[in-house]
């Protein structure tokens, strides 16, 4: 391990070497702040390297200065760039050889520091000696006359040139309407658009929703109304009175087993055969409840070995009513109608998912049930069936920004030689589109108008020293204008071009 002192901005060298000789390990890492150039003396760096051979401490030196490194090499003193590096290799290191310093080290440090600060101002004195202007000789300043006659003659030339006559010529290029259809293939997976195949990028999006219906249900069947009800004769089977509680369960014996309860309770006096009428009803409502007399003849529970029954009158007044009901059709036509909602809201929502430049074709969104749930089942009584549904809708967004950039790129192909295209009457048509699997294939028609791309300088040079009249018709016959030109000469007397071509201002209109 090596004790590490970190250097302040403004430290001394008396103190430095007072640290040095109560360092605590053979091994120290001087650190110098970023900027500092404290250590850019040699005759610091050699008391340092002094200290630490009588000290016999290995030393090592971090800054990032190239004069202080190249001084440390110099002084025979390891250097690094970080502090790492130094721990790391200090473990290998000697510690200086001493030098022959006097016995007074301050002494030799001041004669030192006044060599280095002579040093230094023989190198200032040197740089500016070779700074100084020196006298020209006769040469220089003959092409320094002739360059001052030269800028003079210049100036005259241009200010004459200011009093010449100005001509101010302005055209209206003729448009020219314009119109292409490129047929474009959308695909997923596409990144970037390919104007050769007419390919742009496509991507998937998607969303769950969830939707919820009802409607009236179609179905009509009978349900069991009110239940039947009449009396059975329960006789006792031993010498002991008994005591039958109400809800006693019997039932016939025959057929398809009907189930009746007792009303009240029944009390069998002491005796074998004694009897009690009680009432009875149907436990399950209905027209099963309507059973002859004599039918009814078993005893369930506890009670069926201690006593007999018999119904001596039929059991009457089981009833049933018409109801609605559930039906397969009720269903699917709930779930077509729950999925027709959902389609709208998907529309909608995947929208929110386009990016600036995309559209989403209706053609291209599917749905797929995840998850639905019915509250009734079919056949089952209900005025009303509810549907809750979850769906997933995908859909396929088109980077239609890069459709229209195919699209103008063969429109400005098309345009006539020397024309241009006037970016603000371009208008895009889009075609229905075709969807097969992950492509969306559809035509993208562009129109707007293009004008002739009227160079100045030409005009300049063919109207430059005619006539006024002469001038107009030339412009008329070498170029396509929607409007005569307009031709205006400053002082108007003089009737002709000017001759010098950047005396000619010529204006192009490129909006009527």
């Amino acid at each position: 391990m090596a004790q590490i002192i970190h250097l302040t901005d403004h430290w001394q060298t008396p103190g430095l070497l007072s640290q040095l000789d109560v360092a605590r390990d053979p091994a120290v890492v001087l650190v110098s702040p970023p900027g500092d150039r404290s250590l850019a003396n040699p005759a610091r760096l050699r008391l340092i390297r002094r200290k630490a051979s009588q000290r016999q401490l290995r030393v090592a030196l971090v800054t990032t200065n190239l004069a202080v490194r190249k001084m440390a090499e110099e002084q025979g003193l390891p250097v690094f760039y970080t502090t790492d590096a130094a721990l790391e290799a200090i473990p290998s290191l000697q510690p200086p050889p001493g030098d022959p310093l006097p016995d007074d080290p301050r002494a030799d440090a001041r004669a030192e520091l006044v060599r280095w600060r002579m040093g230094q101002a023989k190198e200032r004195a040197e740089m500016i000696r070779r700074l100084r202007p020196r006298p020209t000789s006769g040469w220089a300043q003959v092409a320094g006359l002739t360059l001052l006659l030269a800028m003079l003659s210049s100036l005259v030339i241009l200010a004459v040139a200011l009093l010449v006559p100005t001509a101010y010529v302005t055209l209206t290029p003729i448009r020219q309407p314009t119109a292409v259809t490129v047929d474009l293939t959308a695909t997923t997976g596409v990144n970037h658009p390919d104007a050769d195949l007419r390919l742009i990028p496509a991507r998937w999006i998607e969303v769950q929703i969830e939707g919820n219906g009802s409607l009236p249900t179609t179905g009509r069947k009978d349900a069991p109304d009110q239940s039947a009800t009449g009396t059975v004769i329960f006789i006792n089977r031993q010498s002991a009175p008994l005591e039958i509680p109400p809800g006693t369960i019997v039932r016939t014996s025959t057929g398809t087993n009907v189930r009746f309860r007792t009303t009240v309770t029944g009390t069998l006096g002491a005796g074998i055969g004694s009897k009690v009428e009680v009432p009875i009803e149907a436990v399950t409502p209905g027209l099963a409840g309507n059973v002859r007399s004599g039918t009814i003849t078993r005893v369930d529970g506890p009670l069926a070995p201690v006593l007999r029954v018999i119904n001596e009158k039929p059991t009457t007044g089981g009833t049933v009513r018409q109801v609605n009901t559930v039906t397969e059709a009720d269903k699917n036509r709930l779930r077509q109608a729950v999925l027709r909602q959902v389609r709208q809201t998907a529309q909608q929502r995947l929208e929110e998912l386009l990016k600036d430049g995309e559209f989403l074709p209706p053609e291209s969104i599917t749905t797929q049930i995840l998850a639905e749930t019915f509250d009734h089942f079919v056949d089952e009584p209900a005025d009303v069936l509810k549907l809750r549904l979850r769906v997933l809708a995908r859909g396929i967004a088109v980077n239609e920004t890069a459709g229209k950039e195919i699209v103008l790129q063969v429109m400005q192909s098309q345009l006539p030689q020397h024309s241009r295209l006037l970016a603000n009457t371009v208008q895009y048509r889009r075609d229905p589109v075709t969807v097969q699997g992950n492509k969306v294939m559809y035509s993208l028609t562009a129109t707007g108008e293009a004008i002739s791309d009227i160079d100045k300088a030409s005009v300049r040079a063919s109207i430059a020293g005619l006539p006024l009249e002469e001038a107009k018709a030339t412009l008329m016959r070498e170029w396509p204008l929607a409007a005569p030109p307009e031709l205006q000469l400053k002082p108007s007397w003089i009737g002709r071009v000017p001759w010098i071509p950047f005396r000619i201002r010529v204006r192009v209109r490129w909006t009527q």
